[in-house]
C-alpha cells in the first residue's frame, strides 16, 4: 500500500488540487462562455498534472513499490494521450467506447499540437517524488482521488443539442440544419452527410426559417404518391391517391419510445429524451424522401421502406432495442433491485430455517454470528479511515472480505444449523434448495426487464406485470418448498422426543 498512499499524498499537494479545480472550471465555465484555442489547451495541461498521480495511486493498489507504480502510471498516461492526439481511428474508437460505457456523448478530437501538454509530466513527477516526505490528511487524499477521477471522466460540458429541423435542396445537394448551428450536406439523397462550408444564400434563408406544419409533398414522377408530416407525432403518413386517404407509413414501434428515452438517460448523457418531430419533409429530384427528425437525424426512403440516418455527431438514431449484452445496462437499476430482492429472499429463508433448527436450544447464535461479522466489518472500515492505522489495512482486503461474507454466511448458517437436527443431510439439501429458489426468484424478477430492453415485451408496464406475477408465485412456491423440506428434516427428532413437528 506504500505506492497507493504516496499517490494520495501527491494528490493533496496544492498544485494537484489547483489542477483539478482549473480543469473543472475550464471545462464547465471557460469553454462554454469564452471558447478559444486557449481553453482547448488548458484542460490538457491541467489534466496531465494530476492524472498520472491518480493513475499511479490506483496502480499502487496492486504494485506496492512507489517507483514501479509511477513508471507504469506515467508511461500509460503519456502513451495513451499521444495515441489519442495522433491517431484519428484511436480517438474515434475511444470516444465510442467511453460513450457506450458512460451512456453519454463523448468526443476526443485528435490534435498533434496538444502533445505540448506532455511537458506537465515533469512537474507531476516532482510531486510524486516529494510525496513520501509530506505529512498529509488521508481523508483529503481520498477526496482528491474521487474528485480527480470524476473530473477526468466528466470533463466536457454538454454541447448544444443538434436538432435537424429544416431541409433545403439544390439540383445536386440536400442541406440539413437546425438547432446547433452546423449545416450539413448530402450528395446521395440523404444517406450520408458531411459538414457544409458554403451554402447558397437561397438555401441559407430556407434553413433559417421553420417549416409550417402539417406539411405534404408528392413525388415528381408520380404526383399521386404523397407524404405528410405534422399530423401525428414521430410518424410519417403516405397517400397513394394524391392525399384523399392517408395511412401511417412509418412510426416508432409501440412502446419503444419509453425505451429510447431510457437508453438516452445515461448518468452523463447530454440528451435525455427523443425530440423527433418530424419537423420538415422534402423529395429530391431523384425521388428520395427525406424527413427531418430532430435529434434522431433524418428519415430517408419511400413508402414501406425507410432508413434512419445519423446527421452530425450529436443526433440519433436511437435504437429501438438492445442486444443481450447491452440490455442489462439499460435496466441496470431494475437488475440491481432484483439481485437485492433475491438476496433478501435467500437470507430470509436462511434465518427462518436456522431459527427452526435451534428452537429451544440456544437459538439465535447464528444471528450473533451474522451481526458480529457485520459489525467487525464496520469496525475495520473505521480503522481503514483512521489516519493512524491506514497503513495496516488493505482496502481490497476489507471489501473482499465483506463480499465473501455476504456470499458465505448463508451457507455457513445452513451447515451449522444442520447440526441441530436429526437429519442433517436433508436439512442441508433444503439449504441448497433455498439457494436454487433464490436464483429462480432473481431470474423471475430481472429477466422481464432485460427482455423489455431487447424488444419484447414492448411496453415497460407489461414487463413490470410479468416480473411481479411470476416473482410472487416463485417466492411463495420456493418458501413453501423449503419450509416443507426443513420440517421433514426435523420430523424424526420430533417423534423421538415425543412432540409434534415444529411449526
Amino acid at each position: 500500500m506504500k505506492a497507493f498512499f504516496t499517490g494520495l499524498s501527491a494528490l493533496t499537494h496544492p498544485a494537484a488540487w489547483s489542477a483539478i479545480a482549473l480543469l473543472l472550471l475550464n471545462d464547465h465555465v471557460f469553454k462554454r462562455y469564452f471558447p478559444s484555442a486557449l481553453t482547448g489547451k488548458i484542460s490538457d495541461f491541467a489534466g496531465l498534472l494530476f492524472f498520472p498521480l491518480l493513475l499511479s495511486a490506483l496502480i499502487g493498489l496492486l504494485e506496492k513499490r512507489p517507483r514501479r507504480a509511477a513508471v507504469w502510471g506515467f508511461a500509460l498516461t503519456g502513451l495513451v494521450f499521444a495515441a489519442l492526439k495522433l491517431s484519428p481511428p484511436v480517438a474515434s474508437w475511444a470516444s465510442a467506447a467511453l460513450g457506450r460505457l458512460l451512456g453519454a456523448n463523448v468526443w476526443i478530437t485528435p490534435d498533434p499540437t496538444d502533445l505540448s501538454a506532455l511537458v506537465m509530466l515533469i512537474p507531476a513527477g516532482l510531486l510524486w517524488r516529494g510525496a513520501p516526505d509530506r505529512h498529509f490528511n488521508p481523508r483529503v487524499g481520498y477526496a482528491a482521488l474521487v474528485i480527480g477521477a470524476l473530473s477526468s471522466v466528466a470533463t466536457s460540458p454538454c454541447p448544444t443539442p443538434m436538432l435537424i429541423t429544416r431541409l433545403a435542396q439544390t439540383d445536386s445537394l440536400i442541406y440539413a440544419g437546425g438547432a446547433g448551428g452546423t449545416i450539413y450536406q448530402s450528395i446521395d439523397g440523404g444517406l450520408t452527410w458531411t459538414n457544409s462550408e458554403l451554402v447558397p444564400e437561397a438555401q441559407q434563408a430556407v434553413l433559417q426559417t421553420a417549416a409550417e406544419l402539417p406539411l405534404m409533398a408528392c413525388e415528381h414522377a408520380n404526383p399521386l404518391r404523397c407524404y405528410r408530416i405534422g399530423v401525428k407525432d414521430l410518424a410519417v403518413e403516405f397517400s397513394a391517391d394524391g392525399g384523399e386517404i392517408w395511412r401511417l407509413d412509418w412510426h416508432i414501434p409501440a412502446g419503444r419510445l419509453t425505451f429510447m428515452n431510457r437508453s438516452r438517460s445515461g448518468i452523463l448523457a447530454c440528451e435525455r429524451e427523443v425530440i423527433g418531430g418530424p419537423y420538415d419533409l422534402l423529395i429530391d429530384p431523384q425521388g428520395a424522401v427525406v424527413v427531418a427528425m430532430g435529434n434522431e437525424g433524418v428519415l430517408v426512403g419511400s413508402a414501406g421502406s425507410w432508413q434512419r440516418i445519423a446527421v452530425g455527431r450529436t443526433s440519433g438514431p436511437t435504437p429501438f432495442r438492445e442486444d443481450i449484452f447491452d440490455a442489462p445496462f439499460v435496466v441496470l437499476w431494475e437488475v440491481l433491485a432484483s439481485i437485492l430482492a433475491a438476496y433478501i429472499f435467500w437470507i430470509g429463508l436462511t434465518f427462518w430455517a436456522g431459527r427452526q433448527a435451534t428452537l429451544g436450544k440456544g437459538g439465535g447464535w447464528f444471528f450473533a454470528l451474522w451481526w458480529g461479522l457485520l459489525f467487525a466489518f464496520l469496525f475495520v472500515v473505521y480503522l481503514f479511515f483512521d489516519a493512524t492505522l491506514m497503513n495496516q489495512v488493505e482496502p481490497l482486503l476489507v471489501f473482499g472480505l465483506f463480499g465473501l461474507a455476504v456470499l458465505l454466511i448463508p451457507p455457513i448458517t445452513w451447515w451449522l444449523a444442520s447440526r441441530k437436527v436429526t437429519r442433517p443431510g436433508a436439512f442441508r439439501r433444503a439449504g441448497i434448495s433455498a439457494f436454487g429458489w433464490s436464483l429462480v426468484f432473481l431470474l423471475a424478477l430481472g429477466v422481464p426487464f432485460v427482455a423489455w430492453a431487447m424488444g419484447f415485451p414492448p411496453y415497460y408496464w407489461l414487463a413490470v406485470l410479468i416480473a411481479l406475477g411470476p416473482g410472487i408465485w416463485v417466492g411463495q412456491k420456493g418458501a413453501r418448498s423449503v419450509a416443507r423440506q426443513v420440517r421433514e428434516s426435523m420430523m424424526l427428532r420430533s417423534v423421538v422426543e415425543g412432540s409434534s413437528p415444529v411449526e
